[in-house]
């Protein structure tokens, strides 16, 4: 069976001269080497590939004119394809190896983007709830800020009393005014023991400058 040309990018038809490829598997690497060719492995595909006359020097030959024998140390060096080809059956499988690779790329990146998609979500909820927490504190804020400044100006019990029956403190302003009224009351009492303790003080010293004085004369 004649074989047309297996090095890529040449036009030589089968009719052609053309020589198959050495035996020695280090002298046939170093063809597919020469031609920028993937080496096979396998010897029965090997033994089916023909290179044309064309792509050896004239240097390359023995014999006549009429009858020309390709040398044993012969290496093709002509009409080389600058591109780097691999065999068809070897070409087939590493396009379908791409493909499945490229199908596997697109597959991780939808299920990034749905991660992706998930966690912007739940981002965005806890962002929510941030802005919720803190338009509570900054309300809270400015109910004790106006609690202050009303204390500063009138009786803090009436304005408390006030203030409760409109539901308008937090529970937490409201233990805090409750705090305060009572450190208040105790503060009244601690006073009107201090000054029972006081005018009984001064009595006794009376007392005690009388019998001395009822002494002296």
């Amino acid at each position: 069976m004649v074989r047309a040309c297996c090095v890529p990018e040449c036009s030589s038809g089968k009719n052609i001269p053309s020589h198959m490829f050495p035996k020695d598997a280090q002298r046939h690497k170093k063809w597919f080497e020469k031609l920028n060719m993937k080496p096979i492995e396998n010897e029965n595909e090997i033994k089916k590939l023909r290179i044309c006359y064309k792509h050896f020097s004239d240097e390359d030959y023995s014999g006549s004119s009429s009858r020309r024998v390709l040398l044993h140390a012969a290496i093709p060096s002509l009409n080389i394809p600058h591109i780097v080809y691999m065999n068809v059956k070897h070409s087939e499988q590493h396009t379908n190896d791409e493909q499945q690779t490229l199908h596997n790329c697109i597959m991780q990146q939808e299920s990034n983007r749905k991660v992706l998609a998930q966690h912007s979500m739940q981002l965005q909820k806890q962002e929510e709830i941030l802005m919720e927490q803190q338009e509570t504190i900054m309300r809270q804020q400015n109910d004790i800020e106006n609690i202050k400044n009303t204390l500063a100006m009138s009786n803090p019990r009436h304005i408390l009393g006030r203030i409760t029956r409109k539901n308008l403190l937090s529970p937490t302003v409201k233990r805090l005014y409750s705090n305060i009224v009572e450190m208040k009351r105790d503060k009244r009492q601690l006073m009107k023991l201090v000054d029972k303790a006081t005018v009984k003080s001064t009595t006794r010293k009376r007392n005690a400058n009388s019998i001395d004085k009822a002494k002296f004369y």
